[in-house]
């Protein structure tokens, strides 16, 4: 992809609202209305020789799960085995490699972002009205929400700290 050409479009079930990368970079995945869709990365056909037109077929996606909500964002666990979906007032939590729904937690507003601690023990989302909630993804439960007025995005530092 160093040429930056097109090389594929994923049928998506609606305009794509957020994506992450598989550690290995051989799947994707992407927010799709209220779905999030996992991509075959490696799947894509390698790039046209210089000076021919590149074309760029469809890409199947080859799983999709429901989150519940329209999703506003995507995190991804560093091991790349939790996927957790910003979906309306819930965090949707997915097993990565199946999609498979782990469950999902009320955040008490509506989450625009999300980010998740290395380990992949909790999750952090921004909320419309200046909140953050932190999540914990193990216990299923909201540990706690803090007024960040402003906040628009939240990430976690290498020692899982806001």
């Amino acid at each position: 992809m160093a040429t930056g050409a097109v090389l594929g479009r994923p049928a998506l079930p609606g305009p794509s609202t957020g994506a992450a990368f598989a550690p290995d970079g051989r799947r994707a995945y992407v927010a799709a209305g209220t779905q999030v869709g996992a991509v075959d990365v490696a799947a894509v056909p390698a790039p046209p020789a210089p000076g021919l037109a590149a074309t760029a077929p469809p890409l199947p996606a080859f799983a999709f799960a429901e989150a519940g909500a329209p999703v506003t964002g995507l995190a991804l666990t560093r091991a790349g085995t939790r996927l957790v979906a910003a979906a309306g007032r819930r965090l949707a939590s997915f097993d990565a490699p199946s999609l498979r729904p782990l469950g999902s937690v009320d955040v008490r507003g509506e989450a625009t972002s999300v980010a998740v601690s290395g380990q992949g023990r909790l999750a952090a989302a921004v909320l419309r009205g200046g909140r953050v909630a932190v999540v914990d993804l193990a216990a299923g439960r909201l540990l706690r929400r803090v007024k960040v007025a402003g906040a628009a995005a939240v990430a976690f530092d290498g020692a899982a700290r806001l």
